[in-house]
C-alpha cells in the first residue's frame, strides 16, 4: 500500500479537520508521553531531556508539553493543517519549540547524536511500508545521543478497534490493516514482534501495557496500546 506523500498529507488533513481519532481532538498531552517523562529521571542522568524530537506531533500538543519541561523542541508533520495549528498555539514565552512540515521517509531534519529524546505516539504504526520503518530506525539511532531514549507509543495487534479493521492483502509476517474510516493504514504488533524488530538497532527500557476504554470515530472501543521506552545500542 504505496501512495505519495501528497495523497497521504491530503488524508491527514482531512482527519485533522473531520477529528476521529484521538490525536486531532485532545488538546492534553498523551498519556504515553506522560508516563514516559514520569520516568526519565529513573532512566538518565537528567532530570528532563534537553532537546527533543517530536515525531508527527500533530497539533503540538505534546510539543508544547515536553517544552512546559525546559526542552527545546523540534515537531514535524506530513499534515499542513496540523501544522498551521501547531504554529498557531505558539506565543512569545514558546520560542524553544519549531514546527515544520516534513514527510517521515525524508529523514529526522536534527544533525547526528544532537536529541535526549524522541516523542512518537501513534506514528511509527502508521508506516506500513517496511522499509520505512526500517530508515526511520537507522534515522532514530543516528540522531540520538549515546544515552537518548526514543518512545514508541502504538496499538497492540488485539486493540479494540485497529484489531477489527480490515486486513491489507500481502501484508507479510506483520498484521497490517487499513482504517476504513480514514483510508489510511497501520502495522499492529505484539511486544514480541515489537522486540525483534527494534532490535537492530534498539533494547526495550520500559513498557506500559494499557487496557482502557476509549473513543475512535465517535464509539467507543476497548483500547489495548503499549507505550514502549527504548534505548540504544552503545558500541563499547
Amino acid at each position: 500500500m504505496i501512495m505519495s506523500n501528497e495523497e497521504h498529507s491530503s488524508k491527514w488533513d482531512k482527519e485533522y479537520s473531520k477529528q476521529g481519532i484521538p490525536s486531532s481532538i485532545k488538546e492534553e498531552p498523551s498519556g504515553a508521553l506522560i508516563w514516559a517523562m514520569s520516568n526519565w529521571k529513573f532512566i538518565s542522568k537528567n532530570e528532563y531531556p534537553k532537546n527533543s524530537l517530536d515525531v508527527g506531533c500533530g497539533t503540538g500538543r505534546n510539543s508544547i508539553f515536553i517544552n512546559s519541561l525546559g526542552s527545546r523542541v523540534i515537531g514535524f508533520d506530513i499534515s499542513k493543517s496540523a501544522i498551521q495549528k501547531a504554529n498557531s498555539r505558539l506565543n512569545t514565552e514558546s520560542n524553544n519549540i519549531t514546527f515544520e512540515v516534513r514527510d517521515l521517509s525524508s529523514g529526522l531534519p536534527v544533525d547526528d547524536s544532537t536529541i535526549d529524546f524522541i516523542s512518537d505516539t501513534f506514528v511509527y504504526k502508521h508506516q506500513v511500508d517496511d522499509e520505512v520503518r526500517k530508515f526511520y530506525r537507522s534515522e532514530a539511532n543516528r540522531v540520538l545521543k549515546e544515552d537518548g531514549k526514543f518512545l514508541v507509543s502504538l496499538a497492540y495487534k488485539d486493540d479494540g478497534y485497529y484489531g477489527q479493521c480490515p486486513i491489507i492483502e500481502n501484508g507479510g509476517k506483520l498484521k497490517k490493516i487499513i482504517d476504513p474510516e480514514i483510508d489510511v493504514g497501520s502495522v499492529l504488533f505484539d511486544l514480541k514482534e515489537l522486540v525483534e524488530e527494534m532490535s537492530n538497532f534498539f533494547s526495550l527500557e520500559m513498557l506500559l501495557d494499557k487496557e482502557k476504554e476509549g473513543i475512535m470515530h465517535g464509539k467507543s472501543y476497548v483500547r489495548h496500546t503499549l507505550a514502549t521506552i527504548w534505548r540504544k545500542h552503545v558500541k563499547r
